[in-house]
């Protein structure tokens, strides 16, 4: 799932939600534990081919509040707010270059069966 992202200075994308659970190999987990997702991660890309990656955080690398909510900050090094940090339960993404359009993704791999709101089930449009 993706938007795309244009650049205005002293201006910061703000992204909340509650992603699903998924095995946290980073720390030894097995990929055989019952999550709800594989893995899943949020990207900033260039809105131009081949797409590169500008920045990324993996499910394993986002910073989760008390409560389970997932808090990312996108924008460039001289804008990141200086509450912006894991410390403060926030993920900071680097927008990347700013003279090129941008594209944040939502990805997520192998979802549950009973996951009804993964990537794989928005209807076009939504």
């Amino acid at each position: 799932m993706c938007t795309p992202m244009e650049y205005e200075p002293d201006r910061v994308a703000v992204i909340r939600g509650k992603a699903p659970s998924f095995p946290n190999t980073a720390n030894g987990q097995s990929v055989l534990t019952k999550t709800r997702l594989r893995y899943w991660s949020l990207c900033q890309n260039r809105l131009q081919i081949p797409y590169a990656v500008s920045s990324c955080a993996a499910d394993f690398q986002t910073s989760r509040s008390k409560d389970g909510r997932d808090t990312y900050v996108v924008s460039t090094s001289r804008d990141r707010p200086h509450n912006a940090t894991t410390a403060n339960g926030i993920t900071w993404i680097d927008w990347g270059p700013t003279n090129v359009q941008s594209v944040l993704f939502l990805r997520n791999m192998l979802p549950a069966q009973n996951l009804t709101n993964a990537v794989q089930d928005v209807k076009k449009g939504d």
